[in-house]
């Protein structure tokens, strides 16, 4: 599935510096203030990044998913102007205890990239 997607791809993959990590971070935690919710988590790598949110209310993930999306679109675009996130962004609630500390304790550290925590702040 992945080699279908960079044969449709119309442009270059994607690779994100750790400065690009870094503007994702920064991007994503600033946005968070404006669009009400709140970051548990970033992971990055040079070809995607994950977040862990949280909000309360009736918004949906697509209407938060986007807001932050946007935003991170805004940041990259300042170091190059280009399409940079595929069109639809993975949207998966996590809906048990469980599945969040996996995410938190497991998942999102092995990430190769800059990483982002709570507790930590940013780091590799």
């Amino acid at each position: 599935m992945a080699d279908q997607y960079r044969a449709n791809a119309k442009r270059g993959e994607v690779s994100f510096s750790t400065l690009q990590q870094q503007l994702i971070i920064l991007g994503l935690l600033d946005a968070s203030r404006y669009v009400a919710c709140e970051i548990h988590a970033v992971a990055t790598e040079p070809s995607h990044f994950h977040v862990l949110a949280s909000w309360r209310g009736e918004r949906s993930g697509m209407l938060v998913s986007n807001s932050l999306r946007g935003r991170v679109k805004r940041e990259l675009n300042t170091t190059e102007h280009r399409r940079w996130l595929a069109r639809d962004a993975s949207r998966r609630q996590v809906k048990s205890r469980t599945h969040f500390e996996h995410l938190m304790e497991t998942y999102l550290p092995k990430h190769g990239g800059l990483k982002w925590n709570q507790q930590q702040g940013i780091y590799e």
